[in-house]
């Protein structure tokens, strides 16, 4: 979206990193509809899980929004975008730590793509003009 408003156009390694991206969030949604078609679960959640979901949604988007927007100041607006989603790697890694709940496979292959996506864009966004 920085090119159509601003006039920013992404690197190409951006692109390829934001297409990685994608293709994650692309194929966890089509896992989850299955997961959720297959079991019959639905998307139903008790009422405590709702009030840590919202607990927790309050202070940590609030302070990543908080730390983004400080941070976009910065760099371009491509990078900030993926960068954002360093934050979706991190989410299933605090309840691991703190509370020694356990990761999936899935969780920790899909961390690793979006991790590897940010590093390499990281990596030659800084050496490249």
């Amino acid at each position: 979206m920085g090119w159509f408003w601003i006039g920013e156009r992404p690197k190409r390694i951006t692109w390829y990193a934001m297409c990685f991206a994608f293709i994650g969030g692309f194929f966890s949604g089509i896992f989850g509809f299955f997961a959720s078609a297959v079991t019959g679960a639905g998307l139903s959640v008790f009422i405590s899980d709702f009030l840590i979901i919202l607990w927790m949604g309050i202070f940590g988007i609030g302070i990543g929004i908080v730390l983004v927007t400080w941070g976009a100041t910065y760099m371009p607006a491509a990078e900030v975008s993926i960068l954002v989603l360093v934050e979706s790697v991190l989410g299933p890694i605090w309840p691991w730590l703190l509370l020694g709940e356990a990761m999936t496979f899935s969780e920790i292959m899909g961390g690793l793509l979006i991790l590897g996506s940010v590093t390499t864009s990281a990596f030659f966004s800084t050496h490249q003009t």
